[in-house]
């Protein structure tokens, strides 16, 4: 797909998307519903700035991916510092040390091609977005309760069949071939919902909700970006031990 149909592409899915909230947020109260669209709107910016880079101007991509990796960086030693209830020295240094391991591994993914980096970022992109949607629409079973109290079975299962399906059309003539795409999006899923779950769990060992309250309606970078970092990570070690 050529990139002014990729962008038109992602632009009607971003529609499809404005049309379900909408239809999930009428009998919500009026503060539900400014924050929804506040979400959305925010949402709508990253992801076609980043994408706009991607294609236009790949060492703005980098660079925000060196900004994105050095930013969760801060939120976590930002948790660290001023939480009343600090982790112990030796879990923070390991919690932080997989996170710059894996920051690092996000930065070098930047490098890939311009096909792989699409890939990447479409599949997280529409996982995140449909396991939210089908999550709210017929999520009922919870996965992770205590972890992450919003991953329902029904999100994971939407998020990872409209992640496929739309990785597929989007990625038709990339070169990658069918099979190889296919392999590559599960593992983007594989990674973003561990990515998430992980960036969950080390919130809630420090008792809050968000990291930080940078991105309105998001939180922090990594309330956005922990499974494009985990995802990028894993897709770069893919390609650079097997590709």
């Amino acid at each position: 797909m050529s990139s002014e149909y990729f962008l038109l592409f992602l632009l009607s899915l971003f529609v499809i998307g404005a049309i379900a909230i909408h239809i999930i947020s009428r009998k919500k109260e009026r503060p539900d519903k400014i924050n929804a669209w506040k979400k959305f709107f925010v949402y709508f910016f990253i992801i076609h700035a980043i994408f706009l880079c991607v294609i236009f101007v790949p060492v703005l991509f980098k660079a925000i991916c060196v900004l994105v990796a050095i930013g969760g960086g801060i939120e976590i030693v930002r948790l660290q510092v001023k939480s009343p209830t600090p982790l112990k020295w030796i879990d923070f240094s390991l919690y932080l040390s997989i996170y710059t391991l894996l920051a690092m591994l996000f930065v070098f993914f930047s490098f890939q091609s311009v096909e792989l980096l699409i890939l990447t970022l479409f599949a997280v992109c529409m996982f995140d977005a449909f396991s939210q949607l089908s999550g709210q629409l017929f999520g009922k079973r919870k996965i992770a309760p205590v972890i992450s109290p919003n991953k329902t079975l029904g999100g994971l299962i939407g998020g990872t069949i409209m992640a496929i399906l739309m990785g597929i059309i989007a990625n038709y003539h990339s070169g990658f071939g069918l099979p190889l795409v296919i392999i590559l999006i599960l593992a983007v899923i594989v990674a973003s919902f561990a990515g998430d779950l992980l960036a969950s769990y080390v919130k809630r060992q420090y008792g809050v909700k968000d990291y930080s309250s940078l991105l309105p309606g998001h939180g922090g970078i990594l309330d956005r970006f922990d499974s494009l970092i985990v995802a990028g990570a894993v897709i770069f070690l893919i390609n650079f031990i097997w590709l």
